[in-house]
């Protein structure tokens, strides 16, 4: 009896100890799993903070063309009728700039005259200088390389047949577009896309006197050839999550891209049947960067209703898209589109560094509609 009372003890005992180990090992399965879950929100909520190599940036040379209202009103109209969330982090390119001396005259002078400008140079700030014909001005930075050619009488009367339906005009001539590129493709286009240029067919409204030192005449039709360039965001991390690992370069509208070419569409070579061109020289090096906290959409949304953010676009549907109307008084900007874009203009600050674009609607204090773009620098500064 004894025996059986000893044998059924341990059984006892064992049974004990089995059970105890199993709510044991279960105890710590489910602690285990709490820390993981714990850890895994906190760290996720650990943000990546910036490294700030470059130090403190300059600020951001933006063409604010200002608008004037005693009570604007600013809404919000994104397809989710809120702010959109962006990553708290972004990198910031350093642009290289080219040695300032007279070499680098010397090749600007050369290139006029490959444009078909001659004669004196006039210097109108530190790095940029001017040649100049009865028709066009040639500027040239010496510092960056960027140039430009720019009608003496300004594009206003150039229109965009996808904003007037009463043209017709289809010049999607290939030869037009060849001669454009052939253009370009000149010049140093590391990092744009070549392959896919955009094409925008033009014409000419009214008695426009436009022209160029190839014709006494102005041409009637046009075609303008842009290319369009994006860069990585963040390269370090993939833990950030943002829309696109990669975000576009914009320059100082978002109409005018960095680099494009307007050619008379039946006269289209380097040496005539230039209309007007602009080459920002985005020289940088993807290998050489520092991460930077960002602001969020709402700081920025802030930044742009207190007036410290820039209106660089402004001007009026259905009518010519090159031209800003500055100082209109403005009655609402109903905010559509928010994201973020690198900014690269002719002005440049020696960074390509990242910007909030705000862009919508703008409701005039005559009625007229107009397209507007908010630019914000994303770095705290």
């Amino acid at each position: 009896m004894s025996r059986l009372t000893k044998v059924a003890f341990q059984t006892r005992l064992w049974f004990t100890l089995t059970v105890l180990i199993l709510v044991g090992a279960l105890i710590v399965r489910i602690i285990v799993l709490v820390y993981m879950a714990i850890s895994h929100v906190v760290i996720a909520s650990i943000p990546i903070t910036g490294d700030n190599k470059f130090g403190a940036l300059p600020p951001l040379l933006l063409n604010n063309i200002g608008y004037t209202s005693n009570q604007t009103i600013f809404s919000l109209a994104t397809s989710t009728g809120n702010l959109p969330n962006m990553p708290t982090v972004a990198d910031v390119y350093k642009i290289n700039s080219q040695p300032t001396s007279l070499l680098a005259l010397v090749s600007a002078e050369k290139l006029a005259i490959q444009f078909g400008f001659s004669g004196n140079y006039k210097q109108i700030s530190q790095n940029r200088y001017s040649w100049s014909n009865t028709s066009q001005t040639f500027v040239y930075n010496i510092a960056n390389g960027d140039f430009s050619i720019i009608n003496n009488a300004p594009l206003n009367q150039i229109q965009s047949d996808e904003n007037n339906a009463q043209n017709n005009l289809s010049l999607t001539d290939a030869g037009s577009k060849v001669a454009g590129m052939a253009i370009l493709q000149q010049f140093n286009l590391t990092g744009y896309d070549t392959q896919n240029p955009v094409v925008t067919d033009l014409y000419y409204s009214g008695n426009s006197n436009i022209s160029f030192q190839s014709s006494s005449s102005p041409p009637t039709n046009a075609i303008m050839i842009s290319l369009n360039r994006s860069l990585p965001y963040l390269l370090k991390s993939s833990t950030v999550k943002y829309s696109s690992n990669q975000i576009q370069l914009i320059g100082d509208d978002l109409f005018t891209p960095n680099i494009y070419v307007i050619v008379d569409s039946d006269n289209a070579s380097i040496g005539s049947g230039i209309i007007a061109m602009s080459y920002v020289n985005t020289n940088v090096d993807t290998t050489q960067f520092s991460t930077y906290n960002i602001k969020t959409a709402s700081v920025a949304w802030q930044d742009i209703q207190s007036g410290n953010g820039s209106l660089v676009y402004l001007s009026l549907e259905n009518t010519n898209p090159f031209v800003s109307i500055p100082n209109e008084a403005i009655a609402k900007f109903t905010v559509q589109n928010i994201y973020l874009a690198y900014f690269n203009g002719i002005k440049s600050n020696g960074y390509l560094e990242p910007v909030y674009v705000f862009s919508g609607t703008a409701l005039l204090s005559n009625g007229n509609v107009a397209q507007f773009a908010f630019l914000d620098s994303a770095i705290y500064n």
